[in-house]
Order: structure tokens, then C-alpha cells, then sequence
């Protein structure tokens, strides 16, 4: 039988915790999404700024897929339409 560990349609809620990769990979792999995604390469000053700007205040990233979104949003409301509170 298939694993559905990466299904989102079967996944209720969950939480990942992924590996942060070493300053050199993280380099690499970023230089390729930027190709990927066709992004411009010319860096500026104020461009240097912003990531520095980002580098200090980002402490955490989180992903939401949004029609887990909903199914977790859906939980909510039903839960909170049945508490006594």
C-alpha cells in the first residue's frame, strides 16, 4: 500500500520541523530558485538592506496550504460552536 504522508487531501492538521541546511546549501539552493523563478540577480544597496532589515526581525517561517487551512479553520468552528464556554 502507498504511503500518504504527503497527501494534504488525507491530513487533517500537522506540523512539519525541517532541517535548516548549512550556509553553503542554503546559498546554492536559493541561487536556484531564483533562476527557477527567473528572478532578477543585479543586487542593489537598498535591496542589501531590506535582507538585512528581514535577516534580524524573521525568527520563524510557517507554510499554511490553504485547503488544509479550511479543513483546520472548520475544526475550529465546530469546536467552538460545542464548548460551554
Amino acid at each position: 500500500m502507498a504511503s500518504t504522508m504527503n497527501t494534504p487531501q488525507l491530513v487533517e492538521a500537522g506540523l512539519q520541523s525541517l532541517p535548516l541546511p548549512g550556509h553553503d546549501e542554503l546559498l546554492k539552493r536559493s541561487e536556484r530558485v531564483a533562476i527557477n523563478n527567473r528572478f532578477s540577480s543585479t543586487k542593489s544597496g537598498a535591496d542589501a538592506a531590506i535582507m538585512a532589515a528581514v535577516r534580524n526581525g524573521v525568527k520563524h517561517v510557517i507554510f499554511i496550504i490553504r485547503e488544509i487551512l479550511r479543513e483546520v479553520l472548520a475544526l475550529f468552528r465546530k469546536s467552538n460552536s460545542t464548548s460551554s464556554c
